[in-house]
């Protein structure tokens, strides 16, 4: 799994990591039948990370969402008995998934549901540990943001959620900023291009340059 995750961030080795995923959520899952309780996180963290190297693909998709959800239901499942360790990863997977779903006008529903889930549990863990989730929310505020804004009724929501992301990619960039920085310009862009489709034509060229860094 972890030469996998090594391997899936570049072109060349995606065909290797894809194979040694497999290979690893099948040893996982055999040993889980024996001991669930010990090895179902690691299914349910290697069938996210396989999803996420398939999802990346037109043929991949419809796989990668089986694993999402198969990812998504152990992950639950496994919050329910111990909440400190596993809500961050319900959060992260209903993120993916909802990207993923996002994509088509059929999921676009769900998407939202699991968007705002991810955002509730990750402002909840914010509020103990902002310096680990507050660059979770920024994220998912940024995805819902852009899932709301192709709706007339999401729009008011949506400027309020790219804002959020924007406030909280500042305070990121204060800290850490060639870490953040590529984050905060793209919440620029958003914004910016949100705004524009609103006619807010002179707001929208402020953040494009912003954006640029002038």
């Amino acid at each position: 799994n972890n030469l996998a995750t090594l391997l899936s961030d570049s072109p060349e080795g995606r065909e290797e990591a894809e194979e040694l995923y497999r290979e690893s959520l099948e040893l996982y899952r055999n040993l889980a039948v024996a001991n669930p309780s010990v090895y179902e996180s690691d299914v349910a963290m290697t069938c996210n990370n396989l999803a996420t190297l398939l999802s990346d693909s037109p043929e991949g998709r419809e796989e990668a969402e089986e694993l999402y959800r198969e990812s998504l239901e152990l992950y639950r499942n496994l919050a329910v008995a111990n909440p400190s360790v596993y809500e961050s990863d319900v959060a992260m997977t209903c993120n993916n998934l909802a990207t993923l779903l996002s994509d088509s006008p059929e999921g676009r529903e769900e998407a939202e549901a699991l968007y705002r889930e991810s955002l509730d549990l990750r402002r909840n863990l914010a509020v103990a540990n902002p310096s680990v989730y507050e660059p979770d929310v920024a994220g998912t505020c940024n995805n819902l943001a852009n899932l709301l804004s192709g709706s007339t009724e999401g729009r008011a929501e949506a400027e309020t959620l790219y804002r959020e992301a924007l406030a909280l990619r500042w305070k990121q960039v204060r800290i850490a900023p060639e870490v953040y920085g590529p984050n905060l310009a793209r919440v620029y862009r958003n914004l910016g291009r949100f705004l524009q489709s609103q006619g807010r034509t002179e707001e929208a060229e402020a953040l494009f340059q912003e954006a640029k860094g002038e």
